[in-house]
């Protein structure tokens, strides 16, 4: 859905991931993604990840309960865009001390990490908060998650 404000166009979109066939463990969340990007660009941007970034995000947590982030992906985040591991463990993933290893937190911080390479892949995307949904998006990621 298209709506105009001022002098900028908003998009409203859903993005599902998780286990989205529903054939497995049957978990997956829905964002609603408002943004200055019109849902095929977003996809296309999306789809651009692992191009532009060096990350793939259907190469990890993609079994049953498999969180773990894999050390290539910490690398690009902290040699690539200069982020700190303390910047990494507030937003996106935390540091297993134990296990020494790093996991996702969760689908929103997850999310979030999304959305962080998205503004990789373009620069200008915006995102706010809505509860507005007219397209969805469905990828078939995260399913380690749960």
């Amino acid at each position: 859905m298209l709506i105009r404000i001022g002098n900028e166009d908003h998009y409203f979109f859903n993005f599902k991931f998780g286990d989205i066939s529903e054939d497995g463990h049957n978990q997956h969340r829905n964002y609603l993604i408002h943004s200055n990007l019109p849902f095929q660009e977003f996809v296309q941007c999306f789809k651009s990840i692992p191009e532009k970034t060096g990350i793939d995000l259907y190469t990890f947590c993609d079994e049953y309960e498999d969180a773990v982030i894999p050390l290539s992906v910490i690398k690009v985040l902290t040699d690539k865009y200069n982020l700190s591991k303390d910047f990494i463990c507030d937003h996106f993933f935390y540091y297993n001390e134990y296990e020494n290893k790093w996991e996702a937190d969760g689908f929103d911080s997850y999310m979030e990490f999304i959305l962080f390479l998205i503004t990789k892949v373009n620069p200008n995307f915006k995102f706010y908060e809505t509860d507005e949904v007219i397209e969805t998006m469905r990828v078939y990621i995260g399913y380690g998650l749960f």
